[in-house]
């Protein structure tokens, strides 16, 4: 008892009692939750570094419909196609006052068996009339939906002879592609 009775020893007791609280609070406790901690930061960051694809995931998405968009303006119905072409394209040359010919041959010469094979489709079609009633046609089969979308398009002076007077009137060729649905 007589140690316990020394206030110096009951201090120095007293002070190595609350280092090993300490010490087992420590070990028990402080030492995992720091531990927790830091790996919590860790799997921030490495979560943060897997969220980076999903930028990449919404440009992939933008593009999707951008493209979708594209293609619903070449889609041509395939009940009746050439029939329905040639009265769309052939109303509106002659509402804007343009004399229309369709040349067959030259397209089935060009098409490739691939591109019937996936569904796509051109048509070929030559006008003849002033210059700005052909751009007037040319703004309204781009406008015109279910025809397919304009590939190809040239306008030139017809050939003359010399003896005649010079006219008006140019050539216009223009060829229409689409995918079949």
């Amino acid at each position: 008892m007589r140690i316990l009775n020394d206030i110096g020893k009951k201090k120095v007791i007293m002070y190595l009692m609350m280092l090993l609280v300490i010490y087992l609070a420590w070990v028990g406790s402080f030492q995992k939750t720091i531990a927790a901690i830091w790996l919590n930061h860790q799997l921030t960051q490495a979560q943060q570094a897997d969220a980076e694809p999903d930028a990449g995931f919404r440009q992939l998405a933008r593009k999707h419909t951008f493209y979708q968009q594209v293609l619903k303006g070449y889609q041509v119905r395939n009940q009746d196609r050439e029939n329905r072409l040639w009265q769309s394209v052939s109303g509106l040359a002659i509402y804007s006052e343009v004399d229309i010919s369709y040349d067959k041959q030259k397209v089935i010469a060009e098409t490739d068996t691939i591109a019937i094979m996936k569904g796509t489709v051109s048509d070929r079609f030559r006008f003849r009339g002033q210059y700005r009633r052909l751009l007037s046609l040319l703004d309204t089969i781009e406008k015109s939906k279910g025809i397919g979308r304009l590939s190809e398009v040239s306008i030139t002076l017809p050939k003359q002879d010399t003896g005649v007077a010079p006219s008006d009137q140019l050539d216009m060729a223009l060829k229409l592609s689409g995918v079949l649905h």
